[in-house]
């Protein structure tokens, strides 16, 4: 049976809601802080699942393998991004290598930890954090899985989403507005929506088999169609932390191998859609910075700044930058076997 893409789909649209939510060109319709929470959530569910396959000897074995996947994409992003900012300012070597020392928690994955409050790449501090918990989590799940799905993550889960409901007296995803936040809000969201994905694992997986061994055959439609109506309520609330619920009804629905949705993306032109994803994220706070500047010079022939001009340019530049960094890393791979052999 083909795989389906249905979560890469999902990753991508929340790739596309968090790149809107930064650059602010016409109102966002739907928190990118709620969605940064459930790309915690998936990746919780997913880290459960890496566990199970038993892969990984340990959790640094884990974490390699995360970081080895992604740092060639990241790293890349930096680099632009630090010359695009830094080198039109016409520096002089030492303030440009005093600027680029600061980077090195950055550089190093290690920013919005409590060590350095942001980055060049602001918005990549979900990685960081999400590579940080996760690795804790997945040694957690080492010393005792039972104890830590069962009672660790439920308790972590409720304290970190009712601390986050009541320090902003609110039940909306939106939690920088706190003193010394670098510090631990970062870590504390990647905890509480980990937790949650990585409890829900066990009882979405049995939900699936009892979905998959039924054999009615409305069965695919009805869950179909819950599908969709979870979805509607999720869209309702969707500027509100009672939207995970329904958003993990929708999952159900996406993995359920028989349904529309899991059948609808199972065409290879949804194959590259989980990097895709990746490289959006990676890159919009850089396209952001060239779109601005064009969009100042297109102003004064009456041009406005729009999501649909921006969407565009994000999406070129992130193919573009893919075929690149791929295309290097097949040469340096190359390169280095040539080396040894001779």
């Amino acid at each position: 049976m083909k795989r389906s893409y249905s979560i890469d789909f999902i990753k991508f649209i929340f790739a596309i809601a968090i790149a809107i939510g930064h650059a602010h060109y016409s109102e966002s319709i739907i928190s990118s802080g709620l969605i940064v929470n459930l790309f915690f959530v998936l990746s919780g569910y997913f880290l459960v699942n890496s566990f199970e396959s038993e892969k990984y000897d340990n959790s640094w074995q884990y974490s390699f393998q995360r970081i080895k996947r992604i740092y060639p994409y990241y790293i890349f992003a930096f680099i632009v991004l630090f010359m695009y900012t830094n080198l039109c300012k016409k520096l002089d070597v030492v303030s440009l290598s005093k600027l680029f020392f600061k980077s090195l928690p950055e550089i190093f994955l290690v920013q919005n930890v409590g060590i350095f409050p942001g980055g060049i790449n602001y918005p990549l501090w979900q990685l960081c954090t999400l590579i940080v918990v996760s690795h804790i989590m997945f040694s957690m799940l080492k010393w005792d899985k039972q104890f830590t799905i069962n009672v660790i993550c439920p308790i972590v889960a409720i304290g970190v989403y009712t601390y986050l409901s009541n320090v902003y007296d609110s039940g909306v995803p939106n939690d920088w507005g706190v003193e010394y936040k670098f510090l631990y809000v970062p870590l504390i969201r990647a905890a509480g929506s980990l937790a949650i994905g990585m409890f829900a694992n066990y009882p979405i997986k049995r939900c699936l088999v009892w979905l998959e061994n039924n054999k009615n055959k409305l069965l695919p439609i009805t869950v179909s169609l819950l599908g969709m109506c979870a979805g509607v309520v999720f869209w309702l609330n969707r500027n509100s932390y009672s939207s995970i619920i329904p958003f993990l009804v929708v999952i159900i629905s996406m993995l359920y191998t028989k349904s529309v949705y899991s059948r609808m993306f199972r065409a290879r032109i949804f194959r590259k859609l989980d990097k895709l994803s990746l490289a959006i994220y990676l890159n919009h706070a850089f396209v952001i910075n060239v779109y601005d500047k064009m969009s100042d010079v297109w102003l004064k022939s009456g041009y406005e700044k729009t999501n649909i001009m921006y969407l565009i340019l994000l999406i070129i530049y992130s193919m573009i930058m893919l075929w690149l960094v791929d295309a290097v890393c097949f040469l340096i791979k190359k390169y280095i076997v040539v080396l040894f052999v001779e």
